[in-house]
């Protein structure tokens, strides 16, 4: 997919068809827009909500947005525009600017490193100036140090010779898929169903699809990494979309995947079961076929022991067997859990599948993809249900709650983007003012 030059969230919807009639039409479309945008940037919840903050802002608004009519769109112009407008598109431009987004923090990441390196050596400067005279004294000694700098030099050189070397080992980026319902409008009849795809670690939300309703996420998940470059990432999910065909797909895209392992794939699930419990392998072959990688970590009053352990011992079955596409790893993960309070111990173990031969990943890197796919569930989803009140919110008419989902997705994305890691706190920090949501999403 070719990222949209957009320089701001305004800008990308706009793009997006007014579904609105020619006649009668009293509100430019980019106003519509940034007030929705602004309104959910300070933390409005509804489309009510968002009317009523409008409405209470409303000389500062038309000042900043300057509208022709000098009017703002009531609750019941957002209701129709929200049911009415193409929800494809708005999802296909919003995924433009996520990724164009990206893209541009990523290009700005070596100079933000650079700078922050060279604020260290301004202060050192700073402080060295009143020491000029001191350092003219002592100038006998530079001559001294001169001498003595290429041994340093090479002690230097020899650091840098003993850490491990790494050129040619590519490094793969993580990418959850997974589904999330909308409660509100299912407790009114309607079920909705949307499957995001979500950038490990950042927690960017790249693309969302809605799962029809006569189907699954298995039928979604095709749509939501079609037309993708899939090179040098990992698409992670759970057993349920653990299919050949998606398998496929993300290989075929010359990506690779990570994939939960459960009983709706018996002969997969119970080889893998078999693998670990009873190894095939002699002792002197345990090196070439068996990694493990344990890792132990105190927090939330509880501690956690996981244990990933991998093998490539079942690639041929796989592959030749089973008809896998891709196979190459297996993994069991075992993480024994015990509450500091009570001493209550509990144990679960998962098994899984991947792509990444057995040169590419080892068990510490599987952990880390494996632990990073809930990035989706805790940096995503519980962010949108709780402290963006989406769980609680009752719109289920048109496309209205897959529209407002997608501008929360925009909005969470845009506060990452932004440095901030606590969005409660973001939305009380945009919502203080209303030029700062207004400049968060319109660039004013």
């Amino acid at each position: 997919m070719d990222p949209g030059q957009y320089t701001n969230l305004l800008e990308a919807l706009a793009q997006v068809p007014d579904p609105r009639k020619a006649r009668g039409k009293q509100h430019e479309w980019p106003i519509v827009l940034a007030v929705l945008c602004a309104a959910v940037a300070s933390g409005q919840r509804s489309v009510r909500a968002i009317a009523q903050w409008a409405k209470e802002h409303e000389a500062e608004l038309i000042q900043h947005l300057q509208p022709t009519r000098l009017r703002l769109p009531s609750a019941a112009t957002l209701y129709r525009v929200m049911r009415s407008v193409d929800v494809a598109s708005v999802e296909d431009h919003l995924t433009r600017f996520s990724y164009g987004q990206e893209a541009a923090a990523a290009r700005a990441k070596p100079k933000a490193v650079e700078a922050a390196r060279a604020k260290p050596k301004a202060v050192e400067a700073a402080r060295a100036k009143p020491k000029a005279v001191e350092a003219a004294r002592a100038k006998p000694k530079a001559v001294e140090a001169a001498r003595a700098k290429p041994k340093a030099q090479d002690k230097r050189v020899q650091d840098k010779q003993k850490k491990p070397q790494l050129q040619g080992r590519q490094r793969f980026v993580g990418q959850s898929v997974d589904g999330k319902e909308l409660r509100g409008a299912r407790a009114h009849g309607r079920p909705i169903c949307l499957v995001s795809l979500v950038r490990h670690g950042t927690g960017t939300v790249l693309a969302q699809r809605a799962v029809d309703q006569k189907s699954n996420e298995i039928t979604a998940v095709p749509h939501l990494l079609g037309g993708r470059d899939l090179r040098g990432t990992v698409t992670t999910m759970d057993a349920l979309l653990t299919q050949r065909a998606i398998a496929q797909q993300i290989v075929g895209g010359g990506g690779h995947y990570l994939m939960g392992v459960k009983a709706n794939q018996p002969e997969l699930y119970l080889a893998t079961e078999e693998l670990f419990a009873s190894p095939p392998w002699l002792a002197h072959e345990q090196q070439a076929n068996y990694r493990c990688y344990t890792k132990v970590e105190k927090g939330h009053g509880r501690l956690e022991k996981r244990t990933l352990e991998s093998s490539g011992a079942l690639r041929e079955y796989l592959r030749k067997d089973l008809r896998w596409p891709g196979a190459e790893q297996v993994m069991r993960r075992t993480c024994r859990r015990v509450i500091m309070a009570t001493g209550e111990v509990s144990e679960e173990v998962k098994y899984g599948v991947t792509s990444l031969k057995w040169e590419q990943a080892n068990a510490a890197e599987l952990e880390e993809l494996w632990r990073g796919h809930w990035t989706i569930e805790n940096q995503v989803h519980h962010v949108r249900d709780v402290t963006m009140g989406e769980d609680a919110n009752q719109m289920r008419v048109g496309n209205a709650p897959q529209v407002l989902a997608a501008v929360r997705n925009a909005v969470l994305n845009l506060m990452r983007f932004k440095g901030w890691t606590n969005v409660a706190d973001g939305l009380r920090h945009y919502g203080a003012f209303v030029h700062r949501a207004l400049a968060l999403v319109t660039s004013l």
